[in-house]
């Protein structure tokens, strides 16, 4: 989704390569919005409570309160998009941006302290979970030659969220019912952490303090008639 060149690049422009690079070749890679896996799990169930089913409900009095009750959720993960790697310190005509050459010298692990999020508490510093040391600007007036997603096979964590609904229609008079619903969102209360950036000359590279996801209440009432 995005090129370097929309044409050849000679021998002596891309730092390593040792031969002409083909149109978009530097660029065959994964889409931005590319994911490996996606898994979504919803249901609807009937709680046992009620006439017809395992347990009556009890007496006259709690029958209403605790009959035809309604139980659905809703599960979704996503294994993370591939991590573009950027850099600033360009020397190349029109260009504010670009991408970052692979430190040919660099040995080592990649990531680092652990999974994006690990030891982080909000409102303190960050620990940095991508080595800055594997990547280096440019050469002045040469194009970067790590790929634009996923160098190093690096992707962003995954996410997932759990959601649940309750809900049950109390007859109110003939025709007429209210239907009352409580629901709620990320129930785990599980935080999804990303990068704060991936530009290797940004102070924050590598870094995170974009968690998102919190657990959230939301009850509704409707009455039909």
């Amino acid at each position: 989704d995005d090129s370097r060149s929309g044409y050849d690049i000679p021998v002596g422009l891309v730092s390593g390569l040792t031969t002409t690079a083909k149109q978009n070749s530097l660029d065959h890679n994964w889409q931005s919005n590319a994911n490996k896996q996606q898994l979504t799990i919803y249901g609807v169930w009937e709680l046992p409570f009620g006439k017809g089913r395992k347990f009556s409900g009890g007496n006259f009095i709690t029958r209403p309160l605790v009959n035809n009750w309604q139980f659905s959720s809703t599960y979704q993960y996503s294994s993370g998009a591939p991590v573009s790697v950027t850099a600033s310190k360009c020397v190349l005509v029109g260009q504010g941006t670009c991408y970052p050459d692979l430190n040919p010298n660099f040995t080592g692990a990649v990531r680092m302290n652990g999974s994006v999020g690990s030891n982080y508490v909000a409102g303190g510093v960050s620990p940095v979970y991508i080595n800055a040391a594997a990547f280096q600007d440019p050469a002045a007036y040469m194009i970067g030659n790590a790929p634009n997603r996923a160098p190093y096979s690096l992707w962003a964590p995954g996410t997932y969220s759990l959601n649940a609904s309750l809900r049950k229609s109390f007859p109110v008079f003939e025709r007429y019912k209210f239907t009352f619903q409580a629901d709620c969102f990320d129930v785990p209360n599980k935080v999804n952490f990303g990068y704060a950036s991936t530009n290797i000359d940004a102070t924050n590279f590598g870094q995170t303090n974009n968690g998102s996801g919190n657990r959230d209440f939301q009850f509704a009432g409707r009455f039909e008639f």
